[in-house]
């Protein structure tokens, strides 16, 4: 009997507190895990069987060696909103799902700008939605 290949999630953020800990619990559930990271030191900490792969969300098409492959994206948007729209356009045309940290909704807290940049990708990754590969 031959097994399927489970294609890996990517995740960003791979090496921070939340990531770290997205990389962790789908290990567990026996899911392959690619970390993107910038400097492929930090990914030091990650565990063996952790594939590390490197890209900058400042830079949208360092990220598509790391995209090439992958079932799901989850997102840690570490950068300025400049190049969200591009990131997602690349994740869309990889990806089949995208998974967002994001903070609270505007509507519920006052308006700061991390949660109006997280509004905003959230919008582009629904928009992108009908696209993912």
């Amino acid at each position: 009997m031959t097994r399927t290949r489970v294609p890996p999630v990517l995740v960003t953020g791979a090496t921070g507190r939340v990531g770290r800990v997205v990389v962790d619990l789908l290990i567990d559930a026996g899911m392959p895990v690619r970390a993107l990271t910038h400097r492929r030191e930090t990914a030091a900490t990650l565990p063996a069987n952790v594939e590390v792969v490197t890209g900058d969300l400042t830079v949208p098409e360092s990220l598509d060696a790391g995209l090439q492959g992958v079932s799901a994206a989850f997102l840690v948007w570490t950068a300025p909103s400049t190049t969200a729209p591009a990131v997602v356009d690349r994740l869309a045309t990889y990806a089949r799902r995208v998974v967002f940290l994001s903070s609270p909704h505007p509507s519920f807290q006052q308006p700061n700008p991390m949660a109006v940049l997280h509004a905003d990708i959230e919008r582009l990754i629904a928009a992108a939605g009908e696209r993912m590969a």
